[in-house]
């Protein structure tokens, strides 16, 4: 009596295969959505974190520029792990916003591609006390911003 050796046959592994390379297809770009989302919640982080310090400038009737300098007299860091507060300004004239650049990307930061170059503006309006978000990035990466174009 002869016993037959168990295993999977070629067309069984080839199924395998065809169901996992159906899943990555669908799982890789769900993932680097993931990422996105995950990395534009760091503007939020950043210019929260420099609301006050603006906000504080501006109710004293200050003009400040977060360029060099002023941001470091502002106490406010510049610098994140995706991209990093550009600019921003408030030039002390009554009825202008007060505001703050987050930019992802550049030269000391890596982002991912859907949101790199783009960015998150947040702005104050004294008169009424009032911030606001704006942001230019995709719609399905945005958190708790409006967006102003796409």
């Amino acid at each position: 009596m002869s016993r037959r050796q168990g295993g999977f046959t070629l067309i069984e592994l080839m199924i395998v295969v065809a169901i996992i390379g159906i899943l990555a297809a669908i799982a890789i770009p769900q993932y680097q959505n993931y990422v996105a989302r995950s990395q534009f919640s760091e503007a939020h982080s950043m210019l929260g974190g420099a609301k006050i310090s603006i906000q504080q400038q501006v109710d004293r009737g200050e003009s400040y520029a977060l360029t060099g300098d002023d941001a470091v007299d502002l106490g406010i860091s510049r610098q994140g792990s995706y991209g990093a507060i550009t600019g921003g300004a408030w030039s002390g004239t009554a009825g202008a916003k007060a505001t703050a650049i987050y930019t992802f990307g550049g030269t000391e930061a890596t982002a991912n591609a859907n949101i790199t170059g783009k960015s998150v503006t947040y702005s104050y309006d004294p008169s009424t006390g009032v911030w606001s978000c704006n942001t230019d990035v995709a719609e399905e990466y945005v958190s708790s911003c409006d967006q102003t174009t796409t």
